[in-house]
């Protein structure tokens, strides 16, 4: 009987932790594009070497497990343009002093994209650079070929892989190489994030489009098809940036996907005209089993010259709401006024 006894009790307490361990979770911050200031063509950069840029969020940035964020741009100190400019005064290229990277360190960014468009605009000295810096600051990067972040939260193994449509960067346009990677990546992490710098860009691409998207003349990728495709092969969830203003949100297979975060911090030599200077705040729960629990978008905006600063009208919440219900009708997500989002079912 005593032995009958044990026995019962040993089967209840190893289903008292299996169901603890299933409802584990970890709470992810993310944010769109950040560029902190550029020295380059002219100094256009911000007071305080940019310290005063992200006060107004660090608290809310930093109280997630993990915070993620994409670089556009380079944090170099010197050096030769990669691109070349007709006219110097219409040059899009952005160099940010290494130094600035106390700012994302202070802002308790864990992991960084670098896997963008203007991420080589000072050429692989650039990239090395931003990778040196990063990693001396040790904010973990993906983007370069060969670069993965990873991490262990809770006890849950995580890994963020960023794609862009770029030279030099995991190619957001080869999706059977993509879905190679993520295959991979899921036998060996419990977790895998993608994010993606694709889409076409301005006030004219708010909504997504399930097809191959253009921009400046370039294939920018079709984002509908890359999403799913990563999550059918084991993403858990995707992270999208790069047509700076606000996207919609689908729910795939019990997985999230965010197609764009629009701009975040972007001082100087962006429009923030409209719904680009929009800032969104996305922090989304999912357990050690990659399933989307609960999101919460914090609305935040633009007002040079300072940093994003949190916005009571909600403008992100509303206009992201508007867009998923817009362009994924279907989906199944439920919204509260608050800005907390969950599963419908």
């Amino acid at each position: 009987m005593i032995i009958r006894k044990t026995f019962y009790m040993i089967i209840l307490v190893v289903s008292i932790i299996t169901a603890q361990d299933s409802l584990r979770t970890i709470s992810i911050n993310a944010v769109g594009d950040i560029m902190l200031g550029t020295d380059y063509p002219v100094n256009r950069l911000p007071d305080k070497n940019g310290e005063l840029l992200l006060k107004n969020v660090n608290e809310i940035l930093s109280s997630a497990d993990l915070t993620f964020g994409n670089y556009e741009g380079v944090l170099l100190d010197g050096g030769i343009p990669h691109k070349k400019c007709k006219d110097p005064t219409k040059c899009y290229l952005y160099r940010t002093p290494t130094s600035y990277v106390k700012n994302l360190q202070t802002a308790g960014f864990d992991i960084m994209s670098i896997a963008n468009n203007h991420a080589n605009d000072f050429g692989q000295q650039g990239v090395n650079s931003s990778k040196k810096t990063l990693h001396t600051a040790g904010i973990k990067f993906s983007g370069p070929i060969s670069e993965i972040a990873d991490t262990t939260i809770n006890g849950i193994k995580i890994s963020l892989i960023a794609f862009a449509t770029s030279p030099g960067m995991y190619s957001l346009l080869d999706i059977p190489n993509a879905v190679v990677k993520i295959e991979s990546l899921k036998k060996q992490y419990d977790i895998v994030i993608v994010s993606f710098h694709g889409g076409a860009e301005g006030e004219t691409a708010l909504h997504v489009k399930n097809q191959m998207e253009i921009a400046y003349g370039e294939k920018r990728g079709n984002v509908v098809k890359f999403a799913h495709s990563v999550i059918d092969a084991g993403a858990d969830l995707v992270i999208g940036h790069g047509p700076h203003v606000p996207r919609a949100l689908e729910m795939y297979k019990n997985r999230l996907i965010a197609y764009s975060l629009g701009n975040f911090c972007t001082y100087e030599g962006f429009s923030l005209q409209g719904s680009k200077g929009i800032s969104t705040i996305l922090n989304v729960k999912i357990n050690n089993m990659g399933e989307f629990v609960s999101g919460n978008i914090i609305s935040a905006k633009q007002e040079r010259p300072y940093g994003p600063i949190p916005d009571n009208t909600k403008a992100a919440f509303n206009l992201i709401k508007k867009l998923t219900e817009s362009d994924f009708p279907n989906t199944k997500l439920k919204f509260e006024n608050t800005g907390f989002f969950y599963p419908a079912d």
